[in-house]
């Protein structure tokens, strides 16, 4: 579904690319809760700047919204009074005067289908988030149509994933997660526990042991929102751009900084320093 409207971002080289899809999401978000079809840029600046920085460390709210017209999504009626600076990116003065946008014909026609509009959120959710990211995503836009929808639909297709990762991936770690060694047994089954991608899977990360962690809840998130990442010698590395007073924070985090995490028993199902790499460049706030 997303190839109706694909968007131009270095996901093709391999770089987590997700200020575009938010902006794109919260404005599908508008159009889904109130039928917007006309925004201006210093309201969805206003809005997106945190949520955006939340997922990447960086606010930028000027490129993604000005460049969704080279992808047939956003028109700007006003476009020729917005100065273009040699690098090719708009005046920020000029976009927060100038910067009215509403929706393509083209697009508009599109989601204005409802299976359409859902397909197409779901494509972008798998395209470019991790699953941990998901709910969390729809409910800052807004697009609360899951638990209504995709149950009784089978015109969305989600995200195909290999079910033995988390089995082989728990077994790889005898069932404990890789940083505080949390493990719990219920009838035979480890809970709480999840297999988490290195390397997304949004971005071509395998379902293979070398690429997976087994992560308790908490750091399972927290490893996908950047806040900590490996080094080479897999020791626990905590971003400088986290802070906190708690309790928690101390005990749950700063406690494992500087230390090695568990590894699994064989060498080869160690995880892959390609991975980890592509981890610390692309998702690791630094």
């Amino acid at each position: 579904m997303i190839q109706d409207f694909p968007l131009k971002t270095m996901k093709s080289q391999g770089v987590r690319a997700l200020n575009k899809p938010i902006t794109l999401l919260w404005l599908i978000g508008q159009f889904y809760l109130f039928e917007k079809t006309e925004f201006h840029f210093i309201e969805a600046e206003d809005r997106l700047k945190d949520f955006i920085r939340d997922y990447t460390g960086n606010p930028n709210v000027v490129d993604p919204f000005w460049r969704l017209q080279n992808d047939g999504i956003l028109v700007f009626p006003e476009s020729d009074k917005v100065r273009i600076s040699n690098s090719g990116g708009p005046s920020v003065v000029d976009l927060r005067h100038y910067g009215r946008a509403v929706f393509s014909n083209e697009f508009l026609i599109f989601i204005q289908n409802p299976d359409n509009l859902i397909s197409y959120c779901e494509s972008l959710l798998s395209g470019y988030f991790t699953e941990s990211f998901e709910e969390d995503v729809l409910f800052r836009t807004g697009l609360n149509y899951r638990d209504s929808y995709l149950k009784s639909s089978s015109n969305v297709h989600r995200r195909k994933r290999d079910p033995k990762f988390r089995e082989v991936v728990g077994t790889a770690y005898n069932h404990h997660c890789a940083v505080c060694g949390f493990n719990l047994m219920l009838g035979g089954s480890s809970i709480a526990n999840e297999a988490a991608h290195i390397k997304w899977h949004a971005y071509d990360g395998p379902d293979r042991v070398d690429n997976g962690l087994l992560l308790c809840n908490l750091h399972h998130n927290l490893f996908d929102r950047g806040v900590f990442t490996f080094s080479e010698n897999y020791t626990f590395s905590v971003s400088d751009k986290v802070s906190s007073l708690s309790d928690g924070f101390k005990k749950w985090i700063l406690e494992y900084e500087d230390r090695e995490i568990i590894l699994p028993r064989k060498q080869d199902w160690y995880p892959s320093q390609d991975f980890l790499t592509w981890h610390r460049k692309n998702v690791f706030i630094s």
